[in-house]
């Protein structure tokens, strides 16, 4: 078993995590507030360590997502 951690974003049904912490899961989880919920994975970009996850929770608050273009 191993742990990792993300960001809850959007409505709160999506999960932003590194590609590395669900790499090798054969089945996700995760755990907010004392719940977990399976996670779905949807997307990923191995070359920029990124992964996407669906979840079934409804937090109070979430981070927002830009749609402006990623500039450092």
């Amino acid at each position: 078993m191993a742990h990792g951690s993300g960001f809850i974003i959007d409505d709160g049904k999506f999960v932003i995590t590194n590609y590395h912490v669900i790499e090798s899961c054969e089945l996700n989880k995760v755990f907010y507030k004392g719940a977990q919920s399976e996670a779905l994975v949807l997307s990923v970009d191995k070359a920029n360590d990124i992964a996407i996850l669906k979840t079934d929770f409804s937090p109070s608050s979430v981070f927002s997502v830009s749609n402006d273009d990623v500039r450092i």
